[in-house]
């Protein structure tokens, strides 16, 4: 099928719009991950300050004990409360950013035991200076081993820190990668971006503008040109059909019996129609069927397979088509009458009736498969309707 240039032009922005859409779409899957990435890098960086202030403000409460045992007043008891809270929030940072990470969450619950156990002493420690004195405190808390406590939890601190590198050094490779593929692929869309652009101007040149115009008149007059063919053709259908209804009722106007007039139809029929034989048949005295009038060579005779649609028609009133060989086969059988005459293919019979009663049957057998238009029905019906009454009026005693 040959395209016209605006169909052209529609396919060609429809491919670099969905091109531009899947382009767009999948910039937006890189862009998406690089965001993901990018908050892994944020927690990471978030664990790893967090996991060194637990250390840091532990080691700041180890001061500020150590200050209050030797002169008890509030700004040490103070700084230690602080470095508690600071640690207390450093581990509600550890504790969300761990969630999906079982090894990291079993590292936090070392480094929060740790924690919690040293400040627990420095607690004690204040609670002894105040009422024991700073000699008793003093062994308490030394005898907390307060360095070893301290390399286990900076111990912690390095393993988890270690941990959040490797998944730092991972995100930001992803981060690159995300980046720099998301980078490309918007460039690209910004190309085909520019190619539609350029592709949809061309009609503003006044050499496309012209040739498209041409293209379109070119159609029009094409289309314009087969419709007029097709009306001629249907004009001269017409009329060669009306100038045959003319001429059957000239003859019948004329004709001293039903034989000579129906005759007239059967061969008007054949002309006009392109069949391959005709023929008029009619009920008989003795209740049977015989063939009134025939195009061509005379049928002698109805046998019982050419019967049987004739009864058909007479019975309904009404007209019967079979279109090709296969479905007349299916309904009516071999007609061996018909094949004999060379009316191999499509068959229309037609009943020729007069006050609403079927006195006769138009038989129209062509050589191959036919489908029969309205208008062949029409100029039938017709013919049916002047031979039904040339068949009622003249039709002698059989």
């Amino acid at each position: 099928m040959r395209l016209a240039p605006l169909q052209k032009l529609s396919i060609t922005a429809g491919v670099v719009l969905v091109a531009l859409g899947v382009v767009v779409g999948v910039s937006y899957y890189y862009a998406s991950r690089r965001a993901a990435a990018d908050l892994v890098v944020e927690r990471a960086n978030e664990n790893l300050s967090a996991a060194f202030r637990v250390v840091m403000a532990r080691q700041d409460g180890e001061r500020a004990a150590k200050a209050y045992v030797v002169r008890p007043d509030s700004v040490s008891r103070a700084a230690l409360y602080d470095a508690q809270s600071q640690v207390e929030e450093a581990l509600d940072v550890l504790s969300r950013g761990t969630e999906d990470n079982p090894r990291q969450r079993g590292l936090l619950g070392l480094l929060a035991s740790g924690a919690a156990s040293s400040f627990e002493t420095f607690r004690t420690t204040v609670l002894i200076r105040d009422r024991a004195g700073a000699d008793s405190a003093r062994r308490f808390l030394s005898s907390d081993l307060s360095v070893a406590v301290s390399d286990s939890l900076m111990k912690v601190a390095s393993q988890m820190r270690n941990d959040e590198l490797r998944v730092l050094a991972e995100q930001t490779r992803q981060q690159m990668l995300f980046g720099a593929t998301a980078q490309r692929l918007i460039l690209i869309g910004m190309v085909f971006t520019l190619l539609l652009a350029g592709l949809a101007l061309q009609p503003m040149r006044d050499t496309v503008a012209a040739r498209m115009t041409s293209h379109l008149a070119r159609d029009q007059i094409t289309d314009a040109e087969e419709v007029a063919e097709t009306a001629q053709i249907h004009a001269a259908v017409a009329a060669a059909q009306l100038t045959a209804v003319h001429r059957v009722v000239a003859v019948l106007a004329d004709a001293r019996d039903a034989a000579s007039g129906t005759r007239a139809i059967a061969d008007s029929a054949v002309v006009t129609l392109g069949a391959a034989m005709t023929a008029v048949i009619v009920p008989d005295a003795a209740g049977g069927l015989t063939v009134l009038a025939a195009s061509g060579d005379p049928i002698v005779g109805v046998s019982p397979a050419l019967a049987r649609p004739v009864a058909e028609v007479l019975q309904a009133g009404e007209a019967a088509k079979v279109e090709t060989r296969l479905e007349r086969e299916q309904r009516w059988g071999a007609i061996a009458d018909l094949d004999a005459l060379g009316a191999r293919g499509s068959v229309l019979l037609a009943p020729m009736a007069w006050n609403g009663t079927a006195a006769g049957v138009l038989v129209i057998g062509h050589a191959d498969d036919h489908v029969f238009s309205d208008n062949e029905l029409s100029f039938t019906a017709t013919l049916g309707r002047l031979g039904g009454q040339a068949v009622v009026s003249r039709l002698p005693a059989l």
